[in-house]
């Protein structure tokens, strides 16, 4: 294919882009790929190539858009010209409103075929229609590079279209994208101006006025063509002609800028020629700029809880500083994002090459999405925080949830300083003196840090496990002791009179508060897992600062924990909670419990497991191996309950049994639920969600199998899932629980660890390694940078691509190993270690 030189400071699409996964017909309606960065907000790429979720402010917008925002090619040539929309077919599910069809830009002539080709945060879309003289290829980015956070958080969405002229004459095609105004508010001064320089033309939007919020700026930058042209407003001369009246100026030739004022919507239009068989790249940047986002706010109710956002406090967003506004995000990113492309290609093109099933790339790669969606912000002290989820237009569930959070391992895989956000918030802005760690965070944190009352022993005990997780990864022995003290007294607080553990055997028995908004009475093996493993933690944690007293208390507790786990609550195929109702005048700690739950329902407590097969059950175990703690639980009994748990809780469909809760499986799906009950002894009333299927926790399930070796049911959990997430039911890169991007579903980075058996430990400058094949290759990421990993035998190259590594010892269970013959090996990007390992 000859290639027609257009100048774009871009790459091109010469360089191959991965995909995991190519959707078309059906499966393309409900496929949206979030575009920004961490903490921005994100546009959304639409399945068909549709622009929509314009959720740029500080909240969720789930389907909004601007009135406008299109993008069409102009092809004129010797048998006339076309107009079109570089969108492919509407969908069915679309066109049946009670005023006609319901989608936007539904009147637009469009694309017969499409294909939308992805590994994320990688998109590729490519049109055909035999009536139009060209096809399309769009490329569609945002950088992420694991353990560059700045890198990975510009507010920006790249947009490389690559026309193809398939005709057999020389045609002249003008690319032009029309977007309204998207900032602002009814009481704003919106404006829309024109900037040119040598590299790119831009029309920026300004919101001036109006909510703080949505003050603000925005950018749409065009690169390449031979001459661009622009309007700065639709004018209206009749009852909704704007957008004919801008289609008859882009058909006669280029855009015209109308002397009448008219709607605010701004068009950018850039125009070239591209001779017979050639093609020509054409690439729009789209940016943002909105300074300050509301603070999340606690709304206690009578039963339950709800949360919104304080209309008067206002927090500064992290992503803006360093940028005046949205027109200075293109002048000092675009000249950068040939080089963060090449970084963000290289480690999608490893990671979704590398030696491991399908299904485990496909859903570990696609959830980080949540990191890049309305579920985080980060504010200008650099603090990480993120919702549960989102919902429509709100953030759903507020606060860092502790409960919820410590389930996912991407962040502190890809992105340390952020998960080393978390834990300080957790530990030093969360936990009183008392050691009690409010569940969820308020802000601001100088007033509203603790303002939530209750503490969640499976979140709490998570956060010390994840302390120690993130310490091992970072090898940052300054850091643990800062947040030390505030983990040692989480931990007292379980042996407090009338908490988790006040007779301190080490188990917890006390009103355990958790993931499912209940309370549960008695030993249950969710909270029990996680208990073991934060007390082996709080061990390794005390030797290191040399706590030693504290060391040994714990240890003490621990020894006896597992005994009474195995004797108390294993029942032969399960763990299983013993309920324990409150004795008469017995004592709850402040904390414990919400307020709702008095005595008299903890005498006789509803919404309990009881002797249900939990689907989480080992969680806090399959924890403490990925955290190279250790699994606490007696191997042959964990191995046990995880084939218990694949076994009573896997539906074939989910429409043969009957769910009471929210439904995120229906029909002939099949799926992993909550709880099942095999022996006939369900309570009268158990906990909620018991019969609900959530991805995070199949995921959870499907770690703990490929830890105890049973591969294929793991993986098929794995599967189940993602045939669910199929682009024609459900939107592959959103799975949701207690809302959209739900934070719980990067668990499956975790199921990725535990297949890969790779572990980082900068502490003792360790690799640790599992052998699933003679010769493999695997990723490793740490957080702070990543690199790859090749066995051939006896031989183990390891190498770097960002960040550097310091290796002194190359472990496999096994035995086998290599050892530095003098201090840690320091390695860096192009300077691989090839090493030999023996016995």
């Amino acid at each position: 294919m000859k290639s027609y030189a257009v100048s774009a400071p871009m790459m091109t699409h010469e360089v191959a882009w991965p995909a995991q996964r190519r959707y078309s017909g059906d499966a393309l309606r409900r496929v949206v790929m979030p575009l920004g960065g961490i903490g921005t907000g994100t546009i959304g790429l639409g399945g068909n190539g549709r622009l929509t979720d314009w959720e740029i402010g500080d909240h969720p917008a789930t389907g909004a858009a601007p009135r406008i925002a299109h993008v069409v090619a102009r092809v004129s040539g010797p048998t006339g010209t076309t107009i079109t929309a570089l969108e492919g077919p509407l969908d069915d599910a679309d066109v049946d409103g009670p005023f006609g069809a319901r989608i936007m830009n539904h009147g637009l002539p469009r694309f017969r075929e499409a294909e939308f080709a992805a590994a994320y945060p990688l998109a590729s879309l490519t049109l055909r229609d035999d009536d139009v003289p060209v096809a399309v290829t769009l490329r569609a980015f945002n950088p992420m590079i694991p353990g560059d956070v700045e890198a990975s958080s510009l507010p920006l969405a790249m947009l490389r279209y690559r026309v193809e002229n398939t005709s057999a004459d020389e045609v002249e095609v003008t690319l032009s994208a029309s977007i309204a105004h998207p900032l602002g508010d009814e009481a704003s001064k919106r404006t829309i101006d024109v900037h040119s320089s040598d590299a790119f033309t831009a029309l920026r939007f300004r919101a001036e006025g109006g909510r703080v919020q949505e003050q603000g700026t925005f950018a749409l930058g065009v690169f390449g063509g031979a001459s661009v042209s622009w309007r700065r407003s639709w004018p209206e001369h009749h009852f909704g002609d704007a957008l004919l009246d801008y289609w008859d100026d882009l058909e006669d030739d280029a855009l015209t800028d109308p002397e009448r004022p008219g709607s605010s919507v701004g068009s950018l239009a850039t125009t070239t020629t591209v001779p017979a068989g050639a093609h020509a790249d054409i690439v729009f940047v789209l940016a943002w700029h909105l300074p300050r986002r509301r603070a999340w706010k606690w709304i206690p109710q009578e039963f339950g809880d709800d949360w919104s956002y304080e209309d008067d406090v206002f927090l500064e967003n992290h992503y803006t500083r360093g940028f005046t506004d949205a027109l200075d995000v293109l002048t000092r990113t675009v000249p950068q994002l040939p080089d963060l492309e090449r970084r963000t290609v290289a480690f999608v093109q490893a990671f979704t090459t590398q030696d491991a099933p399908d299904e485990l790339r496909e859903a570990a790669l696609s959830a980080v999405s949540v990191l890049r969606s309305q579920t985080v912000f980060r504010t200008a002290d650099g603090h990480f925080f993120g919702w549960e989820g989102c919902g429509s237009t709100e953030g759903s569930c507020h606060g860092n949830c502790t409960h919820v959070w410590h389930y996912e391992y991407a962040t502190s895989h890809l992105f340390g300083e952020l998960a080393r956000s978390m834990r300080e918030l957790e530990f030093l802005h969360a936990t009183d003196e008392g050691g009690k760690m409010s569940f969820r965070i308020g802000l601001p944190l100088e007033t509203h840090a603790r303002e939530w009352p209750y503490a969640a022993a499976d979140g709490q005990m998570g956060a010390v496990v994840r302390l120690y997780h993130d310490w091992r990864l970072s090898g940052d022995e300054g850091w643990l002791r800062r947040l030390y003290p505030a983990a040692r007294r989480a931990m007292e607080f379980c042996w407090i009179d009338g908490g988790w553990d006040a007779d301190q055997d080490g188990l917890m028995e006390g009103v355990q508060h958790n993931t499912y908004d209940v309370e549960f009475y008695g030993p249950s093996p969710q909270m029990q897992g996680w208990y073991l493993a934060a007390l082996a933690a709080s061990v390794a944690m005390a030797e290191t600062v040399g706590d030693e007293d504290f060391a040994r208390r714990c240890a003490g507790i621990l020894a006896s924990g597992r005994l009474l786990t195995e004797s108390t609550i294993f029942n032969g195929e399960y763990y299983q909670q013993h309920v324990r109702p409150l004795r008469e005048g017995q004592f709850v700690a402040d904390g414990l419990r919400r307020v709702t739950e008095t005595d008299a329902i903890g005498r006789n407590p509803v919404s309990q497991l009881g002797p249900g097969c939990l689907v989480d059950q080992l969680v806090g175990d399959t924890a403490a191996e990925l955290a190279g703690i250790g699994g606490q639980l007696a191997r042959q009994n964990v191995r046990t309950a995880a084939f218990a748990v694949y076994r009573h809780n896997r539906r074939e469909r989910a429409d043969r049994t009957l769910n009471h809760m929210r439904s995120f499986a229906v029909g002939d799906e099949p799926s992993l639920i909550v709880c099942s009950y095999p022996r006939g002894d369900r309570p009268a009333i158990p906990f909620p969600y018991c019969s609900e299927a959530m991805t995070g926790f199949e995921y959870a399930a499907a770690t703990a199998l490929i830890q105890s070796g049973a591969d294929e049911q793991g993986l098929q959990v794995v599967r189940d899932v993602r045939a669910r997430f199929d682009g024609r039911r459900r939107n592959p890169f959103d799975e949701m629980e207690a809302g959209r991007h739900y934070a719980r579903s990067m668990a499956s980075w975790g199921t990725m660890l535990a297949w890969q058996g790779l572990r980082m430990d900068a502490v003792t400058a360790t690799l640790h390694l599992a052998r699933r094949a003679e010769r493999f290759r695997q990723v490793w990421t740490d957080g702070f940078g990543w690199g790859e990993v090749e066995v051939d035998g006896d031989r183990i190259t390891v190498s770097v691509a960002e960040g550097e590594l310091v290796l002194g010892t190359i472990v496999f269970p096994s035995g086998a190993r290599w050892r530095s013959d003098g201090p840690p090996v320091r390695v860096r990007a192009g300077e691989p270690l090839d090493v030999v390992i023996g016995l």
